[in-house]
């Protein structure tokens, strides 16, 4: 329906269509209280102690041994890790908080199994053929590898890779140089690599992009305030400009 009334009002609009990636996302239906200091156990239900067990839509990605914290809703909502195994992780709350329905799970340093992450594409791409889109958002992408597998499967479509990890960071020269363009989604990123890698990582990323003449987006919150003012607030003017100074070519509106 989306894509027929875009369709309909700007016949040459070029839709992308975001892939729901290999991120893990709380598998509750309902909000729930979670309270300051409060054990959770997200993955599976590992019999460990905890006041609360969260299932998750999709197994966990391989964690580093020694993960201090990780976080929930791209770094909004932080854990101090206390216990973690296969297929799961627990951490005590750093505050009280209402998890609304299907929020993403960010484990810093982890990594994610591509062979995995192609067979989820490879499914979505099935599920909208025939729809009249012009490129696929992929996310998390790690290496250059995985672009390429899918360049064989949809080699008409334009592929945009969103680099939000730190393997992703690590290897963002070889994604650049085969993606079609690349996003930079400063949400997910931070809450991956940290506050203190955030701006170090947008320049390395942008400057991987940039020289291999690759279209580059940036996305995450732009513009937020203006769903309910006139104009933007100084603190989204600041991102936008340096956004502009990096030589970023689209603005992705969040909301």
């Amino acid at each position: 329906k989306a894509v027929s009334k875009i369709r309909e009002f700007s016949p040459t609009a070029f839709i992308l269509m975001d892939i729901p990636g290999i991120k893990p996302r709380t598998d509750n239906s309902k909000i729930i209280k979670i309270e300051k200091g409060q054990l959770i156990n997200f993955g599976v239900d590992a019999g460990v102690r905890c006041d609360l067990h969260i299932k998750l839509t999709k197994n966990i990605p391989k964690i580093q041994k020694e993960l201090p914290t990780f976080s929930l809703n791209d770094g909004q909502f932080l854990f101090d890790t206390t216990n973690s195994g296969d297929g799961f992780i627990v951490g005590r709350s750093r505050e009280t908080f209402n998890l609304l329905p299907k929020k993403g799970i960010n484990l810093p340093g982890s990594v994610y199994d591509e062979d995995l992450q192609f067979q989820i594409y490879k499914r979505f791409i099935g599920e909208i053929e025939g729809l009249e889109i012009n490129g696929l958002g992929l996310s998390f992408v790690q290496t250059g590898d995985l672009v390429s597998k899918l360049k064989k499967i949809v080699p008409n479509l334009v592929l945009i890779s969103k680099i939000e990890n730190s393997e992703g960071l690590r290897n963002c020269e070889e994604i650049s140089n085969i993606s079609d363009a690349i996003m930079i989604d400063r949400g997910d990123l931070v809450a991956e690599i940290g506050f203190k890698n955030l701006f170090k990582g947008i320049e390395t990323i942008s400057l991987a992009t940039k020289s291999s003449g690759r279209p580059l987006i940036m996305a995450t919150e732009n513009l937020d305030s203006m769903i309910d003012r006139e104009l933007p607030s100084k603190s989204e003017v600041m991102p936008l400009a340096h956004s502009a100074s990096l030589g970023v070519d689209c603005i992705m509106l969040s909301e």
